[in-house]
């Protein structure tokens, strides 16, 4: 049994209100704020984000929901400092535990090491980021405006000392370790009225190591990579009825391997602030026979 989300808060800490928080604990970090699953209006999260494994023999061949290396994590055992500066500039920078299935004696790490991650961006028009609306006329449905919000978001860190069993075409086992590895990535969000689009586009780097199972031995090193994107679209027809699609797109870091695309539909029934009704279709658009229609009750207490 496992805690999925814990965390301490500490918001305004110094300086000026909402410039300087602070959150320690297991938590969804607020670089993925506006397209992490706790923050979409879908029950299928962003897997080509977050479910994509990128190790493999010669690079990640796609998705693992455990087990395998990360593209971007969802969760996270993590110190983070955010804020919002001049109401309209948003930033994150934070330090969480490496990637593995935990270390020696029951310890987090699988290494000595830390990951690294950041975000910066900044919103164009409509509410500032805080909750002001100095100088911006607002419509009374408070779930409209116009504006435009863009970003760069970044995640680092070191795998060394982490095994990973690899096979070759023929079956043969090795271990692998990715030595570094590098996400980089930009946000987008535009908000016409009733519609919200925003998407993610995401390059990823690993330096991965082969190693001999039985010596540890390096036979080679190599650098992969990978790239993924989605679009999602969100329309309010009029409350409590809302809409959701979302495209995505990712290219592996294995060249023997194909894209994987998705299609992901959602129609959502707002009974109350904390209950929601919804119907969700999502479909690999490589493969007709592999597709999902689920009904799902959420609520919230």
């Amino acid at each position: 049994m496992e805690i999925e989300h814990a965390r301490i808060d500490y918001s305004s800490a110094f300086g000026p209100p909402n410039l300087f928080n602070f959150r320690i604990g297991k938590l969804a970090p607020n670089a993925w704020d506006g397209f992490q699953e706790m923050w979409i209006m879908t029950d299928n999260g962003i897997d080509t984000l977050f479910n994509y494994n990128p190790i493999g023999f010669r690079g990640g061949t796609g998705l693992a929901e455990d087990g395998g290396g990360i593209s971007l994590p969802a969760n996270a055992r993590s110190i983070e400092m955010y804020g919002v500066a001049m109401h309209r500039l948003f930033y994150v920078v934070g330090v969480d535990s490496p990637i593995g299935p935990g270390g020696p004696n029951g310890s987090f790490g699988s290494n000595s090491q830390k990951d690294v991650y950041a975000r910066i961006d900044y919103k164009f028009g409509g509410m500032g980021l805080d909750g002001d609306t100095t100088g911006v006329k607002l419509p009374p449905e408070n779930w409209r405006e116009t504006s435009f919000r863009i970003g760069v978001l970044g995640y680092t860190g070191n795998g060394t000392g982490v095994d990973f069993p690899v096979t070759d075409d023929f079956g043969n086992t090795f271990n692998q370790q990715d030595l570094r590895y590098e996400r980089i990535g930009v946000y987008g969000s535009l908000y016409l009225g009733d519609l919200n689009l925003f998407g993610v586009g995401l390059h990823g780097t690993d330096k991965l190591q082969l190693r001999d199972p039985e010596t540890g031995e390096e036979i080679n090193t190599t650098k992969r990579t990978y790239d993924t994107w989605f679009v999602q679209a969100d329309y309010v027809i009029t409350p409590p009825f809302q809409v959701s699609v979302r495209y995505e797109n990712l290219r592996p870091a294995d060249p023997t391997v194909s894209r994987i695309e998705a299609l992901n539909a959602n129609f959502s029934f707002l009974a109350a602030a904390n209950i929601k009704l919804m119907a969700e279709y999502h479909r690999d658009l490589h493969n007709s026979l592999d597709y999902s229609i689920a009904a799902i009750l959420r609520a919230a207490f």
